[in-house]
């Protein structure tokens, strides 16, 4: 499905990203990792079409994401940053209902079965009871679902998250981390992530990207085996086997 090529990226003459080639034809769910500054937003914001002005190749489906315009990338892709902030009182199912605006011709209202597949999604997020509250009104954890939820309602092929599960507490990273480890079942993931063990817990595929270049690409397994997490950091992690796994995690320093 996204292919892409010797992708380049300068801002304000700094070389964010350096000839990154991706093959992710396959789909499923991809996973993300790398220190901060090595290129990991700015790779999603290339294929969202938040930058454009970068060099090299993404194509989508065998067709140049340049030539799509604006909607119909929309109709495919869906994109949840780290930080979206929300200055104005809509209410959850108010944010659904934007967020459908792609597939809505003519400003058309939602049919029945549009109407009922957005309820489904509601119940499956656990938003039920939130919505008709205002978005301000939420915590971070009710937000992050919200946003997730109303980009799977877009019906996107391709769903970008980055960092979803930042500055939430661990029940709650849990919670999100099981919507979002599900959805390869309906729709392509690409996550940008910094918990390295749900990574490699959940994961099947994990590319590295360090430098604003292709570092590793591959299982698990062959992370771990290879040490390459020591190098994509630039430290030494200590390792333990998980109670209920054949992978191993990374345990906390001692200080």
């Amino acid at each position: 499905m996204l292919l892409i090529n010797n992708l380049s990226l300068v801002i304000n003459k700094k070389e964010i990203l350096k000839n990154v080639s991706l093959d992710f034809s396959t789909g499923g769910l991809l996973t993300i990792l790398g220190p901060n500054g090595s290129g990991k937003s700015s790779l999603i914001k290339c294929i969202s079409g938040i930058y454009d002005n970068w060099t090299g190749e993404i194509s989508l489906n065998g067709r140049s994401i340049r030539e799509y315009s604006i909607l119909e990338r929309a109709q495919i892709i869906s994109y949840v940053p780290q930080l979206l902030e929300v200055h104005a009182e809509f209410t959850v199912w108010d944010f659904f209902e934007m967020s459908y605006y792609p597939n809505l011709k003519d400003l058309r209202k939602l049919s029945k079965e549009e109407l009922d597949r957005g309820h489904d999604i509601l119940k499956n997020f656990n938003l039920e009871t939130l919505k008709n509250r205002s978005l301000l009104s939420l915590s971070g954890g009710e937000r992050q679902r919200v946003f997730i939820g109303a980009s799977v309602f877009q019906g996107p092929k391709l769903l970008l998250l980055d960092e979803p599960t930042s500055f939430l507490d661990p029940k709650v990273q849990d919670d999100i981390n099981q919507i979002i480890f599900s959805l390869q079942e309906k729709m392509d993931v690409i996550l940008i992530s910094h918990d390295i063990n749900s990574t490699l817990m959940n994961s099947k595929r994990i590319i590295g990207l360090k430098n604003g270049m292709n570092f590793f690409d591959g299982s698990p397994e062959n992370i771990i085996n290879k040490s390459q997490l020591d190098k994509l950091f630039d430290k030494s992690f200590k390792m333990i086997k998980h109670p209920s796994s054949t992978l191993e995690i990374i345990v906390p320093e001692i200080f």
